[in-house]
């Protein structure tokens, strides 16, 4: 649910400055500052689904947020080629916003004790992550 959350932050600051007027170029150079979203390929969503969808096994525990998540690359790749428009920008955001209630809604529905173990394995994974962040900037 997080990484969704992440994803459609993404695709929404894409469909502003977009909207503000800036640049492929200008977005481009923001992003590899780490001051922007930077500028999302068509075939990095793509695949950033299947990988999503393949790591966190969601299609066998909320078959139907994995239904919805599969509709990006879908819409990324009947609507064109080239940059990613705006207005697709925000359809891909909306998508990863009902995928995500998708999952708050199946979260909801299991008793508390599996609540409580699946926030256990997510503090878990966060915390492996902030290790290996850790790392890579000491190391980096």
């Amino acid at each position: 649910a997080e990484q969704t959350a992440s994803m459609e932050g993404m695709m929404r600051a894409s469909a502003q400055d977009m909207q503000k007027g800036k640049t492929t170029l200008e977005r481009f150079v923001t992003g590899s500052k780490g001051e922007g979203p930077g500028v999302i390929g068509r075939n990095d969503l793509t695949q950033s689904i299947g990988v999503m969808v393949k790591n966190s096994k969601i299609d066998s525990i909320v078959p139907a947020a994995a239904i919805t998540l599969n509709k990006i690359p879908r819409l990324v790749n009947t609507n064109g080629s080239g940059d990613i428009k705006m207005e697709e920008y925000i359809e891909i955001a909306d998508t990863y916003e009902a995928a995500r209630e998708t999952l708050r809604v199946a979260f909801a529905m299991l008793p508390a004790e599996e609540q409580q173990q699946g926030r256990k394995v997510m503090q878990a994974l966060r915390a492996k992550d902030t290790e290996r962040m850790q790392r890579y900037i000491v190391e980096g």
